[in-house]
């Protein structure tokens, strides 16, 4: 199944919004074993650097920012994040785990571009920002470790075989699923 994800339902009136709620909706599906409690914010007020988190038993929290980048990554869109984990980092005390997500996957960063120039990809880009985040993290005396959900792991998420999973991508994206019952043959 390819989810195009520029086809995403609105929510409150836009498509931003509309990723944004489905990443929510995913992550809450995403419960650790020691979660505790789920937090939705409201980013119309500000949203703190994060669309939801986890807490964790310890108060410890996983934390999920979302931005509905469709065409590529650039400085502006990168400052963004770094903007939005600058402002995790000092409303979430409790912040292990920060996780950004984009409906775009990263490109090969061995690949070359014209007149055989390396191309500086957003996987290069992704770990040159991490390298900034664990810095400033350090720099206040925490360890905060960072994943990237791009188009890739959010489609795995919405066609697992599990109508929790599963029947986002229809509500989201109008794409039906077929899961492993529409495949029993009878005998």
């Amino acid at each position: 199944m390819d989810i195009n994800f520029s086809c995403i339902r609105t929510h409150d009136g836009s498509k931003n919004s509309g990723f944004e709620e489905l990443i929510c909706q995913i992550a809450h599906l995403q419960k650790p074993g020691d979660g505790k409690r789920f937090v939705k914010k409201d980013g119309a007020g500000g949203d703190a650097g994060v669309e939801c988190y986890w807490i964790l038993e310890d108060d410890s929290e996983i934390c999920w920012q979302a931005k509905y980048f469709l065409d590529g990554m650039n400085s502006s869109r990168w400052q963004q994040i770094d903007e939005s984990f600058t402002t995790a980092l000092e409303k979430h005390s409790k912040l292990t785990h920060y996780i950004v997500c984009l409906p775009l996957d990263k490109a090969d960063s061995r690949k070359k571009g014209k007149g055989g120039k390396q191309v500086v990809s957003v996987e290069d880009q992704w770990l040159e920002h991490i390298k900034k985040w664990e810095g400033q993290a350090k720099a206040v005396g925490r360890k905060i470790e960072f994943s990237y959900w791009g188009k890739h792991e959010i489609t795995t998420f919405l066609t697992l075989d599990d109508p929790l999973y599963s029947g986002r991508a229809l509500y989201w994206f109008n794409e039906p699923f077929l899961g492993k019952e529409v495949f029993v043959v009878a005998h």
